[in-house]
């Protein structure tokens, strides 16, 4: 029996792909390489960053945290101006009826802390979520660390996540695993990670919690 339901933000509550898109072109293009598609952003995405342009920029500069910070954010708040965020069509009913069926509902998530409080205020439900974890820069350490922490029962956890290494964290873990295939990376590269379950729309979504996950 599923009793905490651990969402990876970025992709999977927040529709992230149109904002995604602009940044990652935005970098591209100040290092002269061309734009590229939201086919091939979600085709090629990696998880840190870094693996992903190093594969379009073969002399990736290399920053300090703080330039990197100071860069990221400059293009973050460019971005909302143009692209504000939004969340994912129909995932905020879904979050309800969870919540009001009993479930225990967190966060993970690489942004940082002040992107995350952002959005939160701007969609307001934060009160949905038991927890919201920040900048989470080792997915598995800080995954296991976040669940011991809280004292939630491992067999009793299920992760929906949009990217290969969330989903091969998770089963590492011995979480049940759901990959949606809306977020940063397309069906095939889920599939790569053998997520226990895929959901192409948030209609199979709650059908897998709640008559899969939870007979």
């Amino acid at each position: 029996m599923i009793k905490n339901i651990i969402f990876d933000w970025s992709g999977v509550i927040r529709n992230d792909i149109p904002r995604r898109l602009y940044i990652v072109n935005f970098i591209l293009q100040k290092y002269h390489f061309k734009g590229i598609s939201k086919e091939e952003l979600r085709k090629e995405w990696e998880k840190p960053p870094i693996l992903f342009y190093k594969k379009y920029i073969i002399k990736f500069p290399h920053p300090s945290k703080e330039e990197i910070r100071n860069e990221y954010n400059k293009i973050v708040k460019l971005s909302k101006k143009l692209i504000p965020p939004k969340p994912v069509g129909g995932i905020v009913r879904l979050l309800k009826k969870l919540k009001k069926r009993g479930f225990n509902l967190i966060v993970i998530t690489g942004d940082y802390k002040k992107d995350i409080m952002d959005d939160i205020d701007f969609f307001k439900f934060d009160y949905l979520f038991s927890n919201i974890f920040y900048e989470m820069q080792n997915i598995s350490a800080d995954l296991e660390k976040t669940i011991r922490e809280n004292n939630l029962n491992f067999e009793e956890s299920l992760i929906i996540a949009d990217n290969e290494e969330e989903i091969r964290v998770g089963k590492s873990l011995g979480l049940k695993t759901i990959g949606i295939t809306w977020g940063m990376q397309d069906k095939k590269r889920l599939k790569l990670a053998k997520p226990d379950f895929i959901a192409d729309n948030l209609i199979e979504l709650e059908s897998i919690i709640f008559c899969f996950l939870n007979q």
